[in-house]
């Protein structure tokens, strides 16, 4: 008795398991130079000030939060939001195939900018958040 024609189950998961980190190396060079994960943690006030920045300054206005691709809703997130420096409101999408979807989108609020303006967000501070982010170890 022979086996089946075909690859086996373990071959099959193999092959996945494979295709899964060309993937994930992909899409790491689609982000180009990844600077190395952060060492350290930053303080709290510092790491949420830098949080905003990254959030209202390098993205603009409003970013989407828990959507694939994008960063999901942090507990450092949970506390601006709380402190009255973030909204999310939720937003139907885009996507003509799929009307009912609905986004969760961050909004700065005007005492969030008054915050940011008032915060000095150091270059290591800022290096810190996207090094965060782009190894998914946003917090």
């Amino acid at each position: 008795m022979g086996r089946l024609a075909g690859d086996s189950i373990a071959r099959q998961q193999r092959r996945t398991w494979k295709e899964r980190v060309r993937q994930a190396r992909e899409d790491k060079a689609a982000w180009g130079n990844l600077p190395a994960a952060p060492f350290a943690v930053l303080g709290a006030a510092r790491r949420q000030m830098a949080l905003l920045w990254w959030l209202c300054g390098d993205t603009g206005p409003s970013v989407t939060v828990g959507a694939r691709g994008m960063p999901p809703l942090t507990p450092d997130m949970r506390v601006l939001i709380r402190k009255g420096y973030l909204k999310l409101a939720r937003h139907g999408s885009y996507m003509p195939a799929n009307t009912l979807r609905r986004d969760n989108v961050l909004t700065i609020t005007p005492a969030g900018q008054q915050a940011l303006a008032a915060a000095h967000v150091t270059e290591a501070e800022k290096n810190y958040i996207i090094a965060a982010r782009k190894n998914g170890m946003l917090r």
